[in-house]
């Protein structure tokens, strides 16, 4: 297996960390001599990422990083150990996608039959996939099916079946090579063979499945790689594959509570740290194997001089980045990693930003709420940095900034004319402290002065005591939905950098999840209707006229009562051919004369092209009693794709053909 040093773009982007200076206090058991700031350059294979100083630091042997991870630990460690409720908790939750929407970049959207991505050119993993003739299809989580679309109908190709343990999450398509993603988990041990709840630990693997579809109807797996470590993301750009996972200990069998009461837990948190006290870097770095045809070859995932030490405490965890180039195999990969854990990424053709909250213990806020303890800081903040990622140079790490709150999504950033904008909601009371202040939203503009970004602009107050749900930023205007009775879209003028201003407010029952772009001023947004108490009702999608922002308008609605979308929690759902939207539902109602339930699955097909939505058509895939009869759950659409006049919904277990001219079902499929 040939070892690059770290060249991955996202690599050097996920390697960033709030960090000031190195700490003093990194001090190995084995050795003496301190870490090492990054403040030069770094050879990264075929080119150099240029740090600025003190950026992050690094260990100068494996001693040496061994003692921060054990320091790191023993500061954390609990009676079961490091998982489970007894860890390092974000202050932030929020999702860590690698492709983002770019104000300088074409919208990725889709073209009905591709996945509805955020930035052109940026592929991201999902279930189902198309070339424009052949759909690659894992939707029920333990085999590959390959469809081929014809003038008969849908025709059954090859097919893969994977094995048992294995989860596949998503798949990438490069020209004849599939790269299947799954997940795998084991059950924690502990020292006795004692029996360890579920949510106390346990390991975490991530597979690559290699597969060669040149022959579409004999799909073969060519090589697959396991790897210690849950995937964050994945993105594909041309042949480069880039996978970022995270990964905890590896081997170390804790000990837990020998029966119940605080000395029993007492106990076993001091007999965990004498384990940590033990481990060798060995069960600190992730592990992988390759399986392929020259046999198998296993070893470590990382070296211990491709891990940066942040000076601030972000996690025990080992965040991996590995670029894979798919045209010559995946059994070989640059790596770099650092002792953190991710969060949101913001990515356009020149730069990258790097989105993390504050990591705190729990154990800091033991007092809190008591009148002799002194007062803490409850408001969260997040920090980002910048990455220059040129096409024909080198990446260089540039400035670092800060905002207040914590970020929704991967909608929160965007950079536009070299201005980057954030959307954050800054929210009271985390590990249940309440300070007296209410939540509220924010949108930061900042500039790169130095290596620092700067903040030149905000617009503040947005939805006091309120949370955001949706943010979009097109060119100099920006969209912001928050929510907790009503919802308010507030449009912005981001214009002037310096001078951002809030231009208008639109409040309406109900919330958007998601908002796509349209053309002429308008928006559609997917989410929820709600009462005037703010309980929701069922899906709705609204029609807004956002051309005139100190004037925002809904033009029209449409939905279903009583259902939901899974746009409204993943984007790839979300599917247009330019004319049409195509909303993929369930629904639930109660009878309550007969006390039986029923259930309604289908798409809401939404024209784009007016100023209302009245033709908007809901096309049943599967409506009756939620008896369980005929098993109808496998046909609930979850992702749709358009071919000329026919629409398929996919399920978990079924695919539904659908003529559009009429909205009749033509087929159903089990797959």
């Amino acid at each position: 297996m040939s070892r690059l040093v770290l060249i991955s773009v996202f690599l050097l982007t996920l390697l960033a960390s709030a960090c000031s200076s190195p700490s003093d206090d990194l001090v190995a058991t084995t050795t003496t001599s301190p870490p090492t700031s990054v403040s030069s350059t770094t050879s990264l294979g075929s080119g150099e990422v240029v740090l600025q100083p003190a950026s992050l630091t690094q260990a100068p042997d494996c001693d040496q990083l061994l003692g921060f991870y054990q320091e790191r630990a023993l500061e954390i460690v609990g009676p079961y150990g490091l998982g489970g409720d007894f860890g390092i908790y974000p202050v932030s939750d929020t999702t860590m996608e690698a492709a983002e929407s770019g104000g300088d970049d074409a919208d990725g959207g889709s073209s009905g039959h591709q996945t509805n991505v955020q930035v052109e050119g940026v592929d991201e993993a999902d279930v189902l996939k198309s070339d424009g003739r052949f759909i690659y299809d894992i939707m029920n989580h333990s085999r590959l099916r390959i469809w081929e679309t014809t003038d008969e109908g849908l025709e059954a190709r090859g097919r893969l079946r994977f094995d048992e343990n294995s989860s596949p999450q998503g798949m990438l398509l490069s020209g004849d090579t599939l790269v299947i993603i799954t997940s795998r988990w084991q059950a924690p041990s502990a020292r006795g063979g004692a029996d360890i709840a579920w949510d106390r630990g346990g390991s975490q693997y991530t597979e690559l499945i290699e597969v060669d579809i040149s022959d579409r109807s004999d799909p073969r797996e060519i090589r697959s790689i396991v790897f210690d470590g849950n995937t964050l993301s994945s993105r594909l750009v041309g042949d480069s594959l880039r996978l970022v996972l995270q990964s905890g200990t590896v081997g170390v069998e804790w000990e837990y509570p020998k029966g119940s009461g605080l000395r029993a837990e007492r106990e076993a948190t001091e007999r965990n740290k004498e384990i940590i006290r033990e481990t060798t870097i060995d069960n600190w770095l992730p592990y992988s194997v390759i399986t392929g045809p020259d046999g198998e070859e296993e070893g470590v995932m990382l070296d211990c001089d491709e891990v940066l030490l942040p000076a601030e405490n972000k996690g025990i965890e080992t965040l991996t980045i590995l670029e894979f180039d798919i045209g010559s195999g995946i059994d070989s990969w640059s790596a770099g990693g650092v002792v953190a854990k991710g969060e949101t990424v913001y990515a356009n053709a020149e730069r990258v930003y790097v989105a993390t909250g504050i990591w705190q213990n729990p154990i800091v806020f033991e007092g809190a709420g008591d009148e002799q303890s002194d007062p803490i800081e409850t408001r969260t903040t997040t920090s980002i940095h910048r990455f220059d990622t040129p096409a024909d140079g080198e990446p260089d790490y540039i400035a670092t900034g800060e905002v207040p709150g914590y970020l929704l999504n991967q909608f929160a950033m965007d950079e536009y004319e070299g201005h980057l904008r954030v959307a954050s909601t800054d929210e009271p009371g985390w590990w249940g402290v309440d300070d007296g202040t209410e939540s509220e939203s924010h949108v930061t503009v900042l500039r790169t002065e130095g290596d620092e970004l700067v903040e030149v602009g905000s617009i503040d107050g947005l939805g006091v005591t309120e949370r955001i749900y949706a943010v979009r930023f097109m060119g100099d205007m920006g969209y912001v939905v928050t929510f907790r009775q009503v919802d308010p879209l507030y449009t912005l003028d981001l214009s002037d950098p310096t001078a951002p201003e809030m231009k208008g407010e639109l409040k309406i029952k109900g919330y958007s999840a998601y908002l796509h772009p349209l053309e002429a001023g308008r928006l559609l947004g997917v989410g929820q209707n709600a009462t005037d108490d703010g309980m929701t009702t069922g899906l709705q999608a609204s029609l807004f006229d956002v051309s005139d922002l100190s004037d925002p308008t809904r033009l029209d609605t449409a939905g279903v009562r009583d259902a939901y979308s899974p746009i409204e929690y993943d984007h790839h759902a979300f599917t247009t051919d330019g004319d049409t939207a195509y909303v993929p539902y369930e629904s639930w109602s109660f009878n309550e004369g007969d006390q039986t339930e029923t259930l309604a699955f289908g798409v809401l097909a939404i024209p784009l092209t007016g100023d209302d939505l009245s033709d908007t058509r809901e096309l049943i895939v599967v409506e009756g009693k939620a008896d369980g009869a005929g098993d109808p759950w496998r046909f609930s659409p979850q992702r749709t794709l358009v071919f000329d006049d026919t629409l398929y919904a996919y399920g978990h277990g079924g695919i539904t053909v659908i003529d559009l001219p009429s909205g009749e079902v033509t087929d159903q499929i089990r797959s």
